[in-house]
Protein backbone atom coordinates (compact mmCIF):
# COMPACT_ATOMS: atom_id res chain seq x y z
CA UNK A 1 0.00 0.00 0.00
CA UNK A 2 2.97 2.33 0.62
CA UNK A 3 3.77 2.21 -3.10
CA UNK A 4 0.17 3.14 -3.92
CA UNK A 5 0.28 6.11 -1.55
CA UNK A 6 3.56 7.35 -3.08
CA UNK A 7 2.07 6.98 -6.56
CA UNK A 8 -1.06 8.83 -5.45
CA UNK A 9 0.93 11.72 -3.90
CA UNK A 10 3.26 12.00 -6.87
CA UNK A 11 0.29 12.92 -9.11
CA UNK A 12 -0.71 15.91 -6.96
CA UNK A 13 -0.02 19.35 -8.48
CA UNK A 14 0.89 20.67 -5.04
CA UNK A 15 4.43 20.26 -3.81
CA UNK A 16 4.52 17.50 -1.19
CA UNK A 17 7.65 16.86 0.85
CA UNK A 18 8.64 14.85 3.91
CA UNK A 19 11.81 15.55 5.89
CA UNK A 20 13.25 13.48 8.71
CA UNK A 21 14.16 14.80 12.17
CA UNK A 22 17.55 15.95 10.78
CA UNK A 23 15.73 17.88 8.02
CA UNK A 24 16.96 15.52 5.30
CA UNK A 25 14.50 14.82 2.49
CA UNK A 26 12.90 11.38 2.69
CA UNK A 27 10.09 11.96 0.14
CA UNK A 28 9.34 14.48 -2.61
CA UNK A 29 6.67 14.31 -5.27
CA UNK A 30 6.99 15.10 -8.99
CA UNK A 31 5.81 18.70 -8.52
CA UNK A 32 8.80 19.43 -6.27
CA UNK A 33 11.25 17.82 -8.68
CA UNK A 34 9.72 19.79 -11.59
CA UNK A 35 9.96 23.08 -9.69
CA UNK A 36 13.66 22.63 -8.97
CA UNK A 37 14.47 20.63 -12.11
CA UNK A 38 16.46 18.15 -10.00
CA UNK A 39 16.39 14.36 -10.02
CA UNK A 40 15.23 12.46 -6.95
CA UNK A 41 18.71 11.03 -6.44
CA UNK A 42 20.03 14.53 -5.78
CA UNK A 43 17.29 15.28 -3.24
CA UNK A 44 16.58 12.21 -1.08
CA UNK A 45 19.02 12.06 1.85
CA UNK A 46 20.11 15.66 1.35
CA UNK A 47 19.02 18.90 3.03
CA UNK A 48 18.08 22.30 1.63
CA UNK A 49 21.57 23.80 1.62
CA UNK A 50 22.73 21.06 -0.79
CA UNK A 51 20.68 22.39 -3.72
CA UNK A 52 18.73 25.55 -2.82
CA UNK A 53 19.94 29.15 -2.89
CA UNK A 54 21.36 30.21 0.50
CA UNK A 55 18.56 32.68 1.34
CA UNK A 56 15.89 30.10 0.53
CA UNK A 57 17.63 27.25 2.36
CA UNK A 58 18.22 29.42 5.46
CA UNK A 59 14.56 30.43 5.60
CA UNK A 60 13.44 26.84 5.03
CA UNK A 61 15.69 25.53 7.81
CA UNK A 62 14.50 28.27 10.19
CA UNK A 63 10.83 27.45 9.59
CA UNK A 64 11.47 23.68 9.73
CA UNK A 65 13.16 24.05 13.13
CA UNK A 66 10.30 26.25 14.37
CA UNK A 67 7.79 23.55 13.39
CA UNK A 68 9.81 20.86 15.18
CA UNK A 69 10.40 22.96 18.30
CA UNK A 70 6.87 24.33 18.67
CA UNK A 71 5.18 21.14 17.41
CA UNK A 72 2.79 23.39 15.55
CA UNK A 73 1.92 23.96 11.92
CA UNK A 74 3.17 27.06 10.12
CA UNK A 75 1.76 28.65 6.96
CA UNK A 76 3.47 31.39 4.95
CA UNK A 77 4.04 32.63 1.40
CA UNK A 78 7.37 32.40 -0.38
CA UNK A 79 8.40 33.61 -3.83
CA UNK A 80 10.44 31.26 -6.00
CA UNK A 81 11.28 32.03 -9.63
CA UNK A 82 8.71 34.88 -9.71
CA UNK A 83 5.90 32.57 -8.53
CA UNK A 84 4.22 32.81 -5.12
CA UNK A 85 3.76 29.60 -3.14
CA UNK A 86 1.65 29.15 -0.03
CA UNK A 87 3.68 26.81 2.14
CA UNK A 88 2.17 24.78 4.96
CA UNK A 89 4.62 22.98 7.25
CA UNK A 90 3.60 20.68 10.06
CA UNK A 91 5.14 18.14 12.44
CA UNK A 92 4.59 14.54 11.43
CA UNK A 93 5.38 11.31 13.25
CA UNK A 94 7.56 9.09 11.08
CA UNK A 95 7.63 5.28 10.97
CA UNK A 96 10.59 5.13 13.39
CA UNK A 97 8.67 7.22 15.96
CA UNK A 98 10.72 10.38 15.42
CA UNK A 99 9.16 13.67 14.38
CA UNK A 100 9.82 15.03 10.92
CA UNK A 101 8.42 17.89 8.88
CA UNK A 102 5.61 17.51 6.36
CA UNK A 103 5.26 20.20 3.73
CA UNK A 104 2.54 21.13 1.28
CA UNK A 105 3.17 24.05 -1.07
CA UNK A 106 0.80 25.35 -3.70
CA UNK A 107 1.31 27.96 -6.41
CA UNK A 108 -1.03 30.82 -5.47
CA UNK A 109 0.42 33.48 -7.77
CA UNK A 110 -2.76 34.05 -9.79
CA UNK A 111 -4.89 34.21 -6.63
CA UNK A 112 -2.56 36.74 -4.98
CA UNK A 113 -2.49 38.90 -8.15
CA UNK A 114 -6.30 38.83 -8.29
CA UNK A 115 -6.59 39.72 -4.58
CA UNK A 116 -4.13 42.62 -4.99
CA UNK A 117 -6.14 43.95 -7.95
CA UNK A 118 -9.33 43.70 -5.87
CA UNK A 119 -7.65 45.58 -3.01
CA UNK A 120 -6.56 48.33 -5.42
CA UNK A 121 -10.11 48.67 -6.77
CA UNK A 122 -11.54 48.89 -3.25
CA UNK A 123 -8.91 51.42 -2.20
CA UNK A 124 -9.57 53.49 -5.33
CA UNK A 125 -13.29 53.49 -4.57
CA UNK A 126 -12.60 54.46 -0.95
CA UNK A 127 -10.47 57.40 -2.11
CA UNK A 128 -13.24 58.57 -4.43
CA UNK A 129 -15.92 58.26 -1.73
CA UNK A 130 -13.72 60.09 0.81
CA UNK A 131 -12.91 62.82 -1.72
CA UNK A 132 -16.57 63.39 -2.59
CA UNK A 133 -17.92 63.16 0.96
CA UNK A 134 -15.52 65.51 2.75
CA UNK A 135 -15.81 69.27 2.97
CA UNK A 136 -12.57 71.03 2.10
CA UNK A 137 -11.79 74.66 2.89
CA UNK A 138 -10.17 75.22 -0.50
CA UNK A 139 -8.98 73.49 -3.66
CA UNK A 140 -5.42 73.17 -2.39
CA UNK A 141 -6.59 71.26 0.68
CA UNK A 142 -8.67 69.02 -1.57
CA UNK A 143 -5.73 68.46 -3.89
CA UNK A 144 -3.36 67.72 -0.99
CA UNK A 145 -5.80 65.11 0.30
CA UNK A 146 -6.10 63.54 -3.14
CA UNK A 147 -2.34 63.47 -3.73
CA UNK A 148 -1.70 61.93 -0.29
CA UNK A 149 -4.26 59.21 -0.98
CA UNK A 150 -2.87 58.53 -4.47
CA UNK A 151 0.62 58.16 -3.00
CA UNK A 152 -0.73 55.57 -0.56
CA UNK A 153 -2.60 53.88 -3.42
CA UNK A 154 0.55 53.54 -5.52
CA UNK A 155 2.91 52.81 -2.59
CA UNK A 156 4.91 55.89 -3.61
CA UNK A 157 6.71 58.54 -1.62
CA UNK A 158 6.50 61.36 -4.16
CA UNK A 159 4.03 62.37 -6.82
CA UNK A 160 3.22 64.94 -9.47
CA UNK A 161 -0.10 65.75 -11.09
CA UNK A 162 -0.16 67.06 -14.63
CA UNK A 163 -3.41 68.43 -16.09
CA UNK A 164 -3.92 67.60 -19.76
CA UNK A 165 -6.54 68.82 -22.22
CA UNK A 166 -8.46 66.68 -24.71
CA UNK A 167 -5.61 66.69 -27.22
CA UNK A 168 -3.05 65.69 -24.60
CA UNK A 169 -1.71 69.23 -24.40
CA UNK A 170 -0.59 70.32 -20.95
CA UNK A 171 -3.01 72.95 -19.69
CA UNK A 172 -1.37 73.80 -16.41
CA UNK A 173 1.84 73.30 -14.49
CA UNK A 174 -0.11 74.01 -11.31
CA UNK A 175 -1.69 71.37 -9.16
CA UNK A 176 -5.23 72.81 -9.12
CA UNK A 177 -8.19 70.57 -9.68
CA UNK A 178 -11.85 71.59 -9.88
CA UNK A 179 -13.72 71.41 -6.63
CA UNK A 180 -16.30 68.66 -6.28
CA UNK A 181 -18.20 70.67 -3.67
Amino acid sequence: ILGSIKSFLSKDDRIIVLKDSNLKYIYVNHAFKRLLNISQEKIIGFDDCDFLKPEISENSRYTDLAVLKQKNELTYDVTISSRIYCVKKFPITLLDGSTGVGIYAQDVTDERIFLNKQKKVLLGNKILVDLLSQNFDNRQQQLNFLLDEILKFTDSREGYIKVLGKQGIELSQGLLIPSFQ
